[in-house]
């Protein structure tokens, strides 16, 4: 039986990113979207920002009141999705029911999509693609 430790797991996998990064000529820039104050999304953006700028990481959380419309939602994913700073897109979901997370998921750029949500990536990584994205 193989035995993983959470830490030493996480350990590798920090040196392992902290290599890659040093190969780059620039800091990626991960983009946490989140609409409204549910606990739980606050709790896990928290979690993985904290954990992300250890990597050494740029993290901007963009953070949407929940009665936002679909309509000025869109627009501002939009905009976010089209940053070029914006190396990655963490969209936590669900969206509120007044959001087409479909979509959302239709809009996201393949090669920013962190969840693998995107249909390009979802279809890639069924079709053992190896340049799609999964979670």
């Amino acid at each position: 039986m193989l035995e993983l430790r959470g830490k030493k797991v996480s350990d590798g996998i920090k040196e392992y990113v902290s290599k890659e990064l040093e190969t780059l000529s620039f800091v990626p820039k991960l983009a946490i979207v989140r609409v409204g104050e549910n606990p739980d999304d606050m709790s896990y953006e928290r979690g993985a920002t904290k954990k992300l700028k250890s990597f050494g990481l740029d993290v901007a959380s963009y953070v949407f009141s929940q009665d936002i419309s679909d309509e000025d939602f869109k627009k501002a994913f939009k905009d976010i999705n089209e940053d070029n700073e914006v190396t990655g897109i963490l969209l936590l979901r669900p969206l509120p029911r007044t959001i087409n997370e479909k979509d959302i998921e239709n809009m996201i750029d393949p090669k920013k999509d962190l969840d693998g949500i995107s249909p390009i990536n979802i279809a890639k990584v069924f079709a053992g693609d190896t340049t799609g994205f999964s979670p």
